[in-house]
């Protein structure tokens, strides 16, 4: 399935090497790329590209994935910022305050 998909998108850069300047048949595959990658989808007056709607979806499959992990766990770092040690002892004895 993927040497279908690679013969594809090659295809027609090697037809094209065939004929034209060497950096030619290289731009016209990075042109053809370039189109698929950056498709802009028309909302209402504005348009959004497809790989930021790409980008969010990955980033909301991850969250969603990992429990939202990322903002379950911003106190430690808060905590740590503000000084408060959950190690028992004097805070200089802390590896959060030593220097």
């Amino acid at each position: 399935m993927k040497t279908v998909i690679w013969a594809a998108l090659l295809l027609p850069t090697l037809a094209q090497a065939a004929t034209d300047e060497p950096g030619v048949s290289l731009s016209g595959l990075i042109d053809q790329l370039m189109s698929v990658v950056f498709y802009s989808i028309p909302l209402g007056a504005s348009s959004i590209p497809v790989i930021v709607l790409w980008l969010i979806g990955g980033a909301l499959f991850c969250t969603i994935r990992f429990g939202f992990l990322q903002f379950g766990s911003l106190g430690w770092p808060g905590a740590w910022c503000a000084g408060i040690s959950t190690i028992p002892g004097p805070p200089e004895k802390s590896p959060i305050f030593r220097r």
